[in-house]
């Protein structure tokens, strides 16, 4: 294993100015930049491997991370396991907390082997010291959740904040709720650039969560809740807001692709096809307490629902719908939307 050296230009390993998801969507990234740097201490930066793939193994990244984990200052995990893409195999779950990017550079897969979560995410123990976790152009595949009911690839518990930009998450098991990814109150979350694929839980087949939620750029396909709450996402109490992202194939109980509960909805060019309900909501189920606000170009084509709202289902719901596009959309009753209240 390859450990790289100390430096003192402190602000650049967490490499806000590029990958601090939230400064796409309001201006708390800031914050977090001046906060990072406002300590002038120097992090400790690691490197898995020696340019060879068999320099990369779960031996050396558990190395390696260890020293960006268990430094106050945090750091930056990077790989070097030769030209072609690699994967990593897991045998059980990393712990991640304090300030930590962790870069595939676009050619790493991370596989939990069908047999453990690839990563916890936890507050540090003073409430000052902040966990922000990063992870960016990498692939995570194969998690599951095991015996412990959410979260099948991430886990990200009360008290911090997961940026994913360019992250697949595949092939992923929760028994419970979110297949791909759980997170707990009082978190937030923001995905650009990303893809959730082939996840399966009862309830959020790729995220079930309670946190404040923003997704920009990304594809959720062929997610599936087994019988609950949202195909690809289940969000309760919290604001939802999607940007220029895609739902496909999806498919649940209620909510074929997502299922609302509590707090605001916000989409805007945003794409709903061939998602399914086999109750209410072939794309969007939107339950009590929502308000929900779609903006220009939300299209929903061919969604269907066994019951009511082939496209949309809300249910004691304010909302106010502009420009939309909802086309061949079928349901027993509201073939495109149908309102219960509200």
């Amino acid at each position: 294993m390859h450990i790289a050296t100390r430096y003192s230009k402190t602000c650049l390993p967490y490499r806000f100015r590029e990958t601090c998801l939230p400064c796409r969507f309001r201006e708390t990234c800031l914050s977090l930049v001046l906060l990072a740097c406002s300590t002038g201490a120097i992090a400790e930066n690691a490197v898995v491997g020696t340019g060879t793939p068999a320099s990369c193994s779960e031996t050396t990244f558990n190395a390696a991370l260890a020293l960006v984990v268990n430094d106050n200052q945090g750091g930056v995990l990077t790989f070097n396991c030769g030209p072609d893409p690699d994967i990593i195999l897991f045998s059980s779950v990393k712990t991640l907390a304090g300030i930590v990017t962790i870069d595939g550079g676009g050619k790493m897969t991370l596989d939990g082997q069908d047999q453990t979560r690839l990563f916890n995410i936890n507050p540090r123990p003073n409430p000052k010291d902040p966990t922000i976790i990063t992870l960016q152009n990498i692939d995570l595949n194969r998690g599951n959740s095991g015996a412990q009911p959410f979260g099948g690839a991430i886990l990200a518990n009360a008290g911090t904040r997961l940026n994913l930009d360019n992250v697949s998450v595949r092939n992923s098991l929760a028994s419970t709720s979110g297949g791909a990814i759980a997170t707990f109150a009082n978190v937030n979350l923001d995905i650009a650039n990303s893809r959730f694929q082939n996840n399966l839980a009862a309830n959020g087949g790729a995220i079930a969560t309670r946190a404040v939620v923003n997704i920009i750029n990304s594809q959720f396909t062929n997610n599936n809740a087994s019988g609950g709450e949202g195909g690809a996402i289940q969000s309760y109490e919290q604001p939802l807001v999607v940007r220029n992202s895609v739902f496909v194939r999806n498919g649940a109980a209620n909510g074929g692709a997502i299922f609302k509960r509590d707090s605001t909805v916000d989409f805007q060019r945003a794409t709903f096809e061939g998602n399914s309900s086999s109750a209410n909501g072939g794309a969007l189920h939107l339950a009590t307490g929502v308000f929900f606000t779609t903006g220009e170009d939300t299209t929903f084509l061919r969604n269907s629902a066994t019951l009511d709202g082939g496209a949309i289902y809300m249910a004691a719901t304010i909302a106010q719908l502009r420009n939309m596009t909802l086309k061949n959309n079928v349901a027993r009753a509201g073939g495109a939307i149908r309102v219960d209240g509200g």
